[in-house]
């Protein structure tokens, strides 16, 4: 298990947020190969094999990966709701990011606690929604045991939560229509739809 404050957060924020009685980690990864392309594309057919319904991923890569894409395939073909972070890197270029960019995954940015963008936060068309990303509160190991922390990482995991309340209250709901009615029913921000900055809603 990787343990890391970063990971412990996005636990916890995925307990408080969805209807979920455990949470595994299916693959035993070290982080940095966690992080890869072909990391996450090992963890996402982990988890569709597992029997996941919704899976959330708090990371991104650059580079257009044919083993990522697959997988995202995949979880596609398995009716799952695949849920991504757009990535922080609004500052240093705003690259389109992946597997958030792909069509089927639904793109989480970030807002701050007024509901604002979050100058970190990648923007563009693939963006969809937007979630907290801004002094999100989680748990965390030592120290106090809660952290504050900011990032798109932060953001998914409550569209995440949403999508899989959505699942449990709507069991016959297909992935696609999860995604339509997050869209449908999210706060829409006073700006011409899609921003690129907050999407459709949040």
């Amino acid at each position: 298990m990787i343990e890391t404050r970063h990971q412990t957060r996005l636990l916890t924020l995925l307990r408080d947020k969805g209807p979920m009685s455990r949470v595994e980690l299916r693959e035993r990864l070290e982080l940095p190969r966690a992080l890869t392309p072909e990391g996450m594309a090992l963890g996402i057919r982990a988890a569709v094999d597992g029997g996941a319904r919704v899976i959330n991923i708090s990371a991104s890569t650059a580079e257009q990966n044919q083993r990522l894409a697959d997988a995202v395939d995949y979880a596609a073909s398995h009716d799952v709701v695949l849920v991504a972070s757009a990535a922080n890197s609004a500052k240093r270029g705003d690259s389109v990011t992946y597997p958030a960019a792909y069509p089927s995954v639904i793109a989480v940015g970030a807002v701050d606690e007024a509901g604002e963008h979050a100058e970190f936060s990648q923007t563009g068309p693939f963006l969809p929604l937007v979630g907290p990303g801004v002094n999100v509160l989680g748990l965390g190991p030592g120290g106090p045991g809660h952290w504050q922390g900011n990032g798109t990482s932060y953001s998914a995991p409550f569209v995440a939560g949403t999508a899989a309340l959505v699942r449990a209250y709507r069991p016959t709901l297909s992935a696609a229509q999860v995604k339509h009615r997050l869209l449908a029913t999210a706060t829409r921000p006073a700006a011409q739809l899609p921003d690129p900055a907050l999407g459709w809603a949040r």
